[in-house]
């Protein structure tokens, strides 16, 4: 098996209709952060997908900044969003010279104020140092602004994130292991973990978890392993 072989997997969401209700009822409660936490591999990205795929028939603008960030990165994806959509102002912002928090301010009251629009910060966690606290302080003085600002508005902050985030004091949605249920579930969504038995797959459940990502990368692995149409558990550990 060769890593040219796999392919990065974003799981099809199974179950989670609990954590998409609370998410959509945070919304229309006006929240303005909602924070999704959960161990790696838990299936963040699925409901994520599912989540940003919902707020886009919404008509919200949906802008994704992904992993480890600069405060100066996710301003300049703001003004390149904003730019993209009409606010022809947005493309030369930054060469403006004025303040920081003045341009800050300028995109808030000309974009984000007056569209629904949901910020969407994947993996946060990444910008955190290891007592779970910013890394970078202008960082931090722009998502506690970002937070701050949003309030009353049509526009919120989403985060993903295996750390607690104290954002805004806002209580994190958890993220759990799939129930025995939902692994099921999932397993009819494979095309090779399928053939295992069910005394197989209940090993499997009960020695890898319910997790979507590492249940997905071992049908990968059964596919290129595996040729027989029936095997077990044992035969791919």
């Amino acid at each position: 098996m060769t890593a040219a072989k796999m392919k990065r997997i974003v799981p099809d969401l199974v179950g989670r209709e609990d954590i998409l209700d609370q998410v959509f009822k945070g919304i229309s409660a006006g929240e303005s952060v909602i924070v999704l936490k959960g161990a790696e591999g838990v299936g963040k990205s699925a409901v994520l997908n599912r989540i940003t795929t919902r707020l886009k028939k919404q008509h919200y603008h949906v802008i994704q900044v992904y992993g480890m960030v600069s405060a100066e990165r996710i301003l300049n994806q703001i003004a390149e969003y904003a730019a993209h959509t009409g606010m022809k102002e947005a493309a030369t912002i930054f060469e403006a010279p004025i303040e920081y928090k003045e341009k800050l301010q300028k995109l808030l009251d000309n974009f984000i104020f007056k569209q629904k629009t949901a910020l969407v910060f994947e993996d946060f966690h990444r910008n955190l140092d290891n007592n779970a606290r910013f890394s970078n302080v202008r960082l931090n003085e722009l998502i506690s602004f970002l937070a701050d600002s949003v309030k009353e508005t049509n526009s919120y902050l989403l985060f993903t994130t295996v750390e607690d985030l104290s954002i805004d004091k806002e209580e994190a949605i958890e993220i759990e292991p799939l129930s025995w249920s939902e692994f099921s579930r999932l397993i009819g969504k494979t095309q090779h973990l399928l053939r295992l038995d069910n005394k197989s797959l209940k090993s499997l459940y009960f020695e890898m978890g319910g997790f979507p990502r590492a249940i997905l990368w071992l049908d990968q692995i059964a596919g290129i392993e595996i040729q027989q149409k029936s095997y077990k558990w044992t035969d791919l550990r």
